[in-house]
């Protein structure tokens, strides 16, 4: 299969794009990102990252140490290690914390891969990840022309999150934010005193909404607890209920048993063969990454049928049938209408009911123009 061609010839991926692309229409979707979906942009995954601190913050035994530990226990390890460097009057600044190193590692990437773009474009309005990066939230005004809210905890409400109009809530903080991030046991054992109210929105959207999860090997003890939280619900209410998809680069028959029925798990690539070596299994994971492309292009493309959030977006006006000049002037119009709307907006005594006009035209693809350059 490849990107941009109609249906898929896998019958299993093709019905589940349709079934994903049906739910994204009638707004009944939601996305939980992991770490896999920045590998392509050139960020770690979870244990590169550790990996990479355990360089840095000078970790004896280094990553090979911390791989006899679970992940948990391993970046406990290194908050221990950060605070000892933070209070030894060494060369880095006083105070430092775990999550100042997270962030310096990290840094900041200068594009988004292909998979940030195909999520934004499906228009989800609830979007949860535990990454701390910032490339999904650039990849959203890229493709929508509009910056999308991002939930924390000591971020005030913006105006298009009390509108409705959709967040993306940054589960374990922000490397913008590095004292939000939470890694390692001990910010783990404070996170529910602290910040449960962010575990509930991720617990509403498992209630309410079917979870698309990209790029996370579910193996996060604080997702596994919140989502059993919600599955033991269901079932002292009898109720029986998928609560997401599940898409892995691998097949892995003990994972899909283990998330079933709550999740069901759609594998993208086979699992390797024994006495794989590292370059094959490189291999194998990027040709599974690309098939996970593919079925995203395919479940935006599905999803996109019937829709009009193209219809004044300047981008695709040469999509308007030759001698449909009256429509084209029009649509030009109405995005020109939206630009005069944002003009006078700020100081209008009925801005409440010109907000609600200029949101239908930016769902309808009337984009802000970038400004020149």
């Amino acid at each position: 299969m490849a990107l941009g061609m109609g249906r898929l010839d896998d019958e299993l991926l093709e019905e589940t794009a349709a079934t994903l692309a049906g739910r994204a229409r009638a707004g009944q979707l939601a996305v939980f990102m992991g770490a896999g979906t920045g590998v392509a942009a050139g960020l770690p995954t979870w244990w590169g990252l550790l990996e990479a601190l355990a360089a840095r913050l000078d970790v004896p035994g280094g990553a090979e140490a911390l791989s006899r530990l679970s992940p948990l226990d391993a970046a406990e390890v290194l908050r221990r290690s950060a605070h000892a460097v933070a209070t030894s009057g060494g060369s880095r600044a006083p105070g430092e914390t775990l999550g100042h190193h997270v962030a310096a590692v990290l840094g900041t990437p200068q594009r988004y891969a292909l998979a940030h773009v195909l999520l934004a474009a499906l228009g989800t309005e609830q979007v949860i990840t535990t990454n701390f990066d910032d490339l999904y939230e650039r990849a959203v005004q890229a493709v929508t022309g509009r910056v999308i809210p991002v939930v924390l905890p000591d971020r005030e409400p913006e105006d298009d999150l009390r509108r409705g109009r959709g967040w993306l809530l940054k589960l374990h903080g922000d490397a913008r934010r590095p004292e939000s991030i939470v890694l390692d046991r001990r910010s783990f054992v404070r996170y529910d005193a602290t910040q449960r109210p962010l575990a509930s929105v991720l617990q509403a959207t498992l209630l309410t909404r079917h979870l698309l999860v990209v790029g996370a090997s579910m193996t996060d003890d604080n997702v596994i607890r919140l989502v059993h939280e919600v599955a033991t619900l269901n079932e002292d209410h009898d109720r029986s209920r998928t609560m997401g998809t599940l898409l892995t680069l691998e097949e892995q028959e003990l994972t899909a048993k283990l998330w079933a029925p709550e999740f069901t798990t759609v594998p993208l690539g086979p699992l390797g063969p024994a006495g794989e070596s590292r370059d094959e299994a490189a291999a194998r994971i990027a040709n599974a990454g690309r098939s996970l492309e593919i079925l995203l292009d395919r479940v935006a493309a599905l999803a996109a049928q019937d829709s009009v959030h193209h219809l004044l977006d300047r981008r695709y006006a040469d999509l308007f049938a030759a001698g449909a000049d009256e429509e084209r002037a029009v649509a030009e119009q109405l995005a020109g209408a939206a630009e005069r709307i944002r003009e006078f907006l700020p100081t209008s005594e009925r801005g409440a009911e010109w907000e609600r006009v200029l949101e239908q035209l930016e769902s309808w693809g009337a984009r802000r123009r970038r400004p020149q350059a």
